[in-house]
């Protein structure tokens, strides 16, 4: 019997020691955490440009639809005046 519990007791320390390398990584490694912040930043840091350049794509498109807007009052305005004219 206590030789059983000095079995399940090494196995136990064992386990211990592997979840520790894993997690604390002694292997001068990042730790699992200090690996999961810097996946967080880069997946952040994407994040941040992909919402610059949607912002940029909106400003185009709005800016590109006011100038379509802009002509196609002139032209309405022209048009008006010609068939005033007439």
């Amino acid at each position: 019997m206590l030789s059983q519990l000095i079995k399940t007791n090494d196995d136990n320390t064992k386990k211990v020691n592997d979840l520790e390398t894993i997690v604390y990584n002694k292997n001068e490694r990042l730790t699992v955490f200090e690996e999961i912040y810097e996946r967080i930043a880069r997946v952040e840091a994407e994040r941040k440009v992909v919402e610059q350049r949607l912002e940029t794509n909106d400003e185009m498109i709005l800016r590109t639809f006011e100038e379509h807007k802009f002509k196609h009052e002139n032209n309405e305005k022209q048009l008006k005046t010609m068939v005033s004219i007439y």
